[in-house]
């Protein structure tokens, strides 16, 4: 449930789940179901769902999930859960390291290119040419073609992790 819910699970959230397990369990369905139904509720649940708003400064396990789905679009990993959990995320020595590793895992490569994709509408290139009377030879280079978008992508890559070091 923690890492579900991207931060520290209190006993009484826990037990709610326990509570369901055990009824369908006494209802004489598998274990297998009966996990299925629990794990089930847990990912319907607002706190999976959604991301705890509260007002004024975040806390450190909001942070780390900010950080990780703006760059990674996925929960936390185990690093960034450490340094929530020891309230360490903070500290801005320490926030500018994990940027820069996240921007330097592959997994970066998907929010770089999905935020390409929409603020220059990559995604819809194919759909459009230039004047073939300036560009007569564009059709004919499959090559330029196929790397505008990828060249787009490399250089806005290349282009963050040059810029927070």
């Amino acid at each position: 449930m923690q890492r579900a819910y991207r931060s520290p699970v209190n006993e009484t959230e826990v037990r709610r789940f326990l509570v369901l397990i055990g009824a369908a369990l006494k209802a004489d369905h598998s274990f297998t179901d009966s996990m299925v139904a629990g794990y089930t509720a847990v990912l319907s649940s607002p706190a999976f769902l959604y991301f705890k708003e509260k007002p004024g400064r975040l806390d450190d396990c909001a942070l780390a999930e900010r950080l990780s789905y703006f760059l990674w679009n996925t929960c936390p990993d185990d690093e960034l859960r450490v340094l929530a959990a020891r309230r360490e995320l903070h500290r801005p020595k320490i926030l500018r390291q994990q940027a820069e590793r996240l921007l330097s895992d592959p997994r970066s490569r998907q929010f770089i290119n999905a935020f390409l994709d929409y603020w220059l509408d990559l995604r819809l290139i194919a759909g459009t040419s230039p004047d073939e009377q300036l560009y007569p030879d564009y059709q004919l280079d499959d090559l330029l073609v196929e790397s505008m978008i990828e060249e787009t992508q490399l250089f806005s890559a290349n282009w963050s992790n040059e810029t927070l070091r």
